[in-house]
Protein backbone atom coordinates (compact mmCIF):
# COMPACT_ATOMS: atom_id res chain seq x y z
CA UNK A 1 0.00 0.00 0.00
CA UNK A 2 2.59 2.33 1.15
CA UNK A 3 4.34 1.36 -2.40
CA UNK A 4 1.39 2.41 -4.42
CA UNK A 5 1.07 5.79 -2.30
CA UNK A 6 4.95 6.65 -3.29
CA UNK A 7 4.07 5.70 -6.67
CA UNK A 8 1.25 7.85 -7.15
CA UNK A 9 3.01 10.69 -6.11
CA UNK A 10 2.52 10.47 -2.29
CA UNK A 11 5.10 11.22 0.43
CA UNK A 12 4.72 9.47 4.03
CA UNK A 13 5.42 11.70 6.75
CA UNK A 14 7.12 9.10 9.44
CA UNK A 15 6.90 12.20 12.09
CA UNK A 16 3.10 12.17 11.77
CA UNK A 17 2.93 8.03 11.56
CA UNK A 18 5.00 8.42 14.96
CA UNK A 19 2.94 10.49 16.61
CA UNK A 20 -0.42 8.65 15.65
CA UNK A 21 1.17 5.20 16.95
CA UNK A 22 2.04 6.99 20.08
CA UNK A 23 -1.24 8.89 20.50
CA UNK A 24 -2.82 5.70 19.86
CA UNK A 25 -0.66 3.67 22.61
CA UNK A 26 -1.58 6.51 25.09
CA UNK A 27 -5.12 6.04 23.98
CA UNK A 28 -5.37 3.02 24.54
CA UNK A 29 -3.57 3.11 27.60
CA UNK A 30 -5.79 5.45 28.83
CA UNK A 31 -9.16 3.65 28.11
CA UNK A 32 -8.00 0.07 29.24
CA UNK A 33 -5.63 1.19 32.29
CA UNK A 34 -7.93 0.24 35.15
CA UNK A 35 -8.29 -3.65 33.82
CA UNK A 36 -4.89 -3.78 32.06
CA UNK A 37 -3.08 -2.78 35.19
CA UNK A 38 -4.60 -5.95 37.11
CA UNK A 39 -3.61 -8.39 34.35
CA UNK A 40 -0.32 -10.23 35.02
CA UNK A 41 1.19 -9.13 31.41
CA UNK A 42 1.15 -5.72 31.90
CA UNK A 43 4.03 -4.13 33.79
CA UNK A 44 6.45 -5.97 31.89
CA UNK A 45 4.42 -4.64 28.90
CA UNK A 46 4.43 -1.56 30.08
CA UNK A 47 8.19 -1.31 30.49
CA UNK A 48 8.55 -2.79 26.96
CA UNK A 49 6.25 0.51 25.65
CA UNK A 50 8.53 2.42 27.63
CA UNK A 51 12.13 1.40 26.76
CA UNK A 52 11.16 0.63 22.56
CA UNK A 53 8.36 3.69 21.79
CA UNK A 54 7.90 6.33 24.50
CA UNK A 55 11.49 6.98 25.61
CA UNK A 56 12.71 7.03 21.85
CA UNK A 57 9.86 8.93 21.03
CA UNK A 58 10.25 12.27 23.18
CA UNK A 59 14.25 12.06 22.51
CA UNK A 60 13.51 12.83 18.87
CA UNK A 61 13.87 9.55 17.15
CA UNK A 62 11.79 8.05 14.58
CA UNK A 63 9.76 4.91 15.76
CA UNK A 64 9.13 3.15 12.90
CA UNK A 65 11.50 2.27 9.51
CA UNK A 66 11.01 3.04 6.36
CA UNK A 67 9.66 -0.59 5.75
CA UNK A 68 7.20 0.02 8.33
CA UNK A 69 8.82 -2.31 10.86
CA UNK A 70 9.41 -0.34 14.74
CA UNK A 71 12.91 0.46 14.71
CA UNK A 72 13.42 -0.15 18.72
CA UNK A 73 11.86 -3.73 19.51
CA UNK A 74 14.08 -5.72 21.52
CA UNK A 75 13.47 -9.45 20.12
Amino acid sequence: MAEGYRNAGGTIRYDVLDACFILTLLDCLGIHYEQWRKQEWFAPRMQRWHKENLIPYVQGERIYADDFYLLHVQG
